[in-house]
């Protein structure tokens, strides 16, 4: 019977993002799990925060370029992370993981010593934290950490990410992309909307997440027609180093269009603790199953060397 009950469950949560309706339901019934019924609250207050969250919380997304004011501490991650995830991707046995699109590859690390360890540090740093935290409102879940690679291709026949898209995962998201490479026009570079455009467009487009069969689809350049202004697709290029962070949740992007030059980049995720992609239903059903799903990064370190609270969802 318990059994049954976490499929249940599992499949219920895992479906429940595609319209708004479901994706209220869903938020509301792990919201009365967390306050009533576990009595936990998070209220974040009084970070520190500087223009580029500012730019970031009113247009959806920001270029922070590498030439920022950082402190020693997070240049000296992002010096160390950068040079990593170069000598990873040089290597001449390098691997992706199973599965990947063939324009967008997710380079595997996991068999490099310090890797998880180098980049899981460099994501949680507090100035990636106090972002999540300021943004959230809450104690945020980072949720992926990638190695990806755009390769040179030839295809003009779109599908998938290429297109124009908002990201199913959560109500609100946070990733964050380092450019491992110069980003230009020629390296099939990430195209967003800013969050007000993009409001407009799924307004007006009725938008549903995963659906296939509508007038305009979740996955869509047609979208752009109900915004018919050339400046409303913003071009995310920049120079090796340059970060870049953006709610794909509620920016409409797309990406890795033809390039003509590869393009490398390490990502990762934050999301909040209620979200669609990873439910916390581990807060339900206490097994192994359930908390790689609603923590997926406890697999990139299984015994719990490094891995913390911020990316373990209790």
């Amino acid at each position: 019977m318990k059994n049954f009950l976490f499929k249940l469950v599992l499949r219920l949560s895992l479906n429940s993002y595609k319209t708004p309706i479901r994706r209220k339901i869903h938020k509301a019934f792990f919201k009365f799990l967390q306050i009533i019924l576990f009595k936990i609250k998070f209220h974040i207050k009084d970070i520190k925060v500087d223009k580029n969250y500012i730019k970031f919380l009113n247009q959806g997304f920001v270029i922070i370029d590498k030439k920022i004011n950082f402190n020693l501490k997070i240049k000296s991650k992002l010096i160390n992370s950068i040079r990593l995830a170069k000598s990873i991707f040089e290597n001449e046995k390098l691997q992706y993981v199973k599965n990947n699109k063939p324009y967008l590859k997710n380079i595997n690390f996991h068999s490099t010593v310090n890797a998880g360890k180098t980049f899981y540090e460099l994501f949680t740093d507090d100035y990636f934290l106090n972002f999540a935290k300021n943004y959230f409102n809450d104690i945020p879940l980072l949720t992926e950490i990638k190695l990806l690679h755009s390769p040179i291709t030839h295809d003009n026949l779109f599908t998938g990410s290429q297109l124009l898209h908002s990201d199913h995962d959560d109500n609100k998201l946070m990733k964050i992309f380092i450019y491992l490479n110069d980003v230009t026009q020629e390296s099939g570079q990430l195209e967003i909307v800013n969050k007000y455009i993009s409001k407009r467009i799924m307004k007006n487009s009725y938008y549903r997440w995963g659906q296939e069969n509508r007038k305009y689809k979740s996955h869509d350049d047609l979208l752009l027609n109900l915004y018919p202004n050339n400046n409303a697709i913003n071009l995310l290029i920049g120079n090796k180093g340059t970060i870049v962070i953006a709610d794909t949740a509620n920016c409409l992007h797309r990406g890795s269009r033809n390039p003509n030059k590869e393009r490398l980049v390490l990502y990762a995720t934050y999301s909040s603790r209620t979200s669609f992609s990873h439910p916390p239903i581990n807060w339900i059903f206490q097994t192994k199953t359930a908390s790689l799903i609603s923590s997926p990064l406890m697999s990139l370190d299984p015994i719990g060397i490094y891995i913390n609270e911020i990316a373990i969802n209790n």
